[in-house]
């Protein structure tokens, strides 16, 4: 019985992490459309990580990519004995829920401006007498 429980807490552990991993992966390089994770990311044409086109400062973009990180991994803050609090007590719960609203306002933000430079690049190419920024 106790070894059935600690086999799906540590299947539990692995796909949380995989989901995380994965989830992140996602957000930097499908969604914001920046090259951190990708191959694309030593081409001379961006500087390191980033795209082309941006309306935001690089130092902008590295902590959107920092803080997506930290609050996609805060759930392994309940196997760190300082941090346990988080998840034991409702103000760290209300902290962490927080912390993933801001992060949600973040990746709005950043996927609306990574669409509207492709859109605006694309009414370039169809359209070259548009005014579009």
């Amino acid at each position: 019985m106790l070894e059935g429980l600690l086999v799906l807490k540590l299947s539990r552990t692995f796909f949380n992490f995989i989901n995380s991993a994965y989830s992140f992966y996602w957000d930097v390089t499908m969604d914001w459309d920046l090259t951190l994770l990708s191959d694309s990311r030593d081409n001379p044409e961006h500087p390191y990580g980033l795209r082309r086109h941006r309306y935001f400062t690089d130092r902008q973009y590295y902590l959107a990519i920092a803080f997506d990180f930290v609050v996609r991994f805060s759930w392994l803050s309940s196997f760190i004995p300082r941090f346990r609090w988080l998840v034991e007590y409702e103000i760290g719960i209300f902290i962490l829920m927080s912390l993933e609203v801001a992060r949600r306002w973040i990746w709005i933000f950043l996927r609306t401006e990574a669409e509207w430079g492709k859109f605006s690049r694309s009414m370039r190419l169809y359209l070259p007498s548009a005014n579009v920024p």
